[in-house]
């Protein structure tokens, strides 16, 4: 059996992991897909997966990119997948000098003042790559008109949506003994956020 290779761009490596990566790289793992994640510093240990993924380094620099372009490596990936907004703009063009498709995993969409990891010269590259993409896996439809507005997708252009959750159940204690742990009574609101500072 010839196995599939994907590249999977990523903004940072502590994303890894991440429950709407997860999901994208276990779908991968199950359609028979290895899968390298590329995320700057991102060349670590690997201990979610079984050997069919690996952690590799990549700088998001015009520099890294030029210097990369034109090696042979990447024609031996058979799919190229990219987060928003920089790491699309890496997958696409490796994905377009590889000739292979590509695919957009919308995590984020970068409009107004909230302007992401890509800035001047690299938003059109972005967008371009977006456009180019085969379809786009967001994770939720309420960012569908959003994120076909930002990166001017045809109305033909196909979303998948994939909810930015668990691939595995829940194993941690139930809300009534999270409550009692940290001393929250059962009248008082909880307010939880997460994500990433910057």
């Amino acid at each position: 059996m010839i196995l599939r290779r994907a590249a999977y761009f990523e903004l940072r490596a502590d994303h890894y992991g991440r429950p709407f990566d997860d999901g994208i790289i276990r779908a991968l793992l199950g359609a028979g897909f290895a899968v390298d994640i590329f995320a700057p510093a991102g060349c670590l240990p690997q201990d979610l997966y079984d050997e069919r993924v690996r952690r590799l380094d990549v700088e998001y620099r015009r520099s890294w990119l030029q210097s990369n372009l034109r090696r042979g490596r990447w024609r031996g990936y058979d799919l190229f997948l990219g987060t928003a907004d920089l790491p699309m703009a890496f997958a696409g063009t490796l994905a377009s000098v590889a000739g292979r498709p590509v695919v957009t995993a919308c995590d984020e969409i970068y409009l107004g003042g909230y302007q992401g990891a890509a800035t001047h010269y690299w938003k059109p590259i972005v967008r371009w790559a977006m456009r180019r993409s085969a379809f786009t896996i967001i994770t939720d439809e309420v960012r569908i008109p959003l994120q076909r507005a930002y990166a001017g997708l045809s109305a033909r252009h196909q979303f998948e949506q994939y909810p930015s959750c668990y691939a595995t159940d829940y194993d941690g204690p139930s809300r009534e003994e999270a409550r009692q742990t940290l001393g929250i009574g059962e009248e008082e609101v909880v307010v939880s956020v997460t994500g990433a500072p910057g």
